[in-house]
């Protein structure tokens, strides 16, 4: 269980009403989709990344990678991006770090190429979807617009080490 997880939990819930539109429904429907209620199609993803911009790879790690790309999606549009820096310099806990800098803007989707089990659970704790992909950064985000990327969870898990 994550520290002070009930009051980041009211915070991400309190950013996410603010916005108008698309959140990944618990069903796995996007919101915006016909008889979800929602009209617009607005939310912010975050990209584990080599690279500062959206040309770069998708990390092979979400806990180590060198950036987190924050992206804010507006239709089937980028709206705007920027880039975070993922501090990981500590042996141990990178992925429960990286999965609370996701946590903190705002976001609702992660995609990373592989994710261990405690990120993911911390993720799971502030209703945060992951989903596996490779190749750039802007060829994943089409890949989840078009919901053709691979939702992560706790049977499919990437990190082998930490696998049962």
């Amino acid at each position: 269980m994550v520290r002070g997880h009930g009051q980041e939990e009211e915070r991400a819930n309190a950013r996410r009403k603010m916005w108008k539109g698309p959140q990944l429904c618990p069903e796995g429907a996007w919101a915006g989709e016909e008889g979800s209620g929602e009209e617009a199609y607005r939310m912010r993803i975050a990209i584990a990344s080599d690279g500062k911009d959206l040309s770069s790879n998708v990390s092979s790690v979400f806990g180590r990678c060198d950036f987190f790309l924050i992206v804010e999606i507006e239709g089937d549009k980028i709206a705007s991006w920027k880039a975070v820096k993922n501090n990981h310099e500590k042996p141990g806990g990178a992925g429960i770090c990286a999965a609370k800098i996701v946590a903190q803007e705002g976001v609702v989707a992660v995609i990373a190429g592989k994710m261990g089990p405690k990120a993911l659970d911390v993720l799971k704790q502030f209703g945060i979807e992951a989903y596996f992909a490779t190749g750039s950064a802007k060829d994943a985000i089409d890949s989840l617009l078009s919901k053709k990327l691979e939702r992560i969870d706790e049977n499919n898990h990437t990190c082998g080490e930490h696998r049962s």
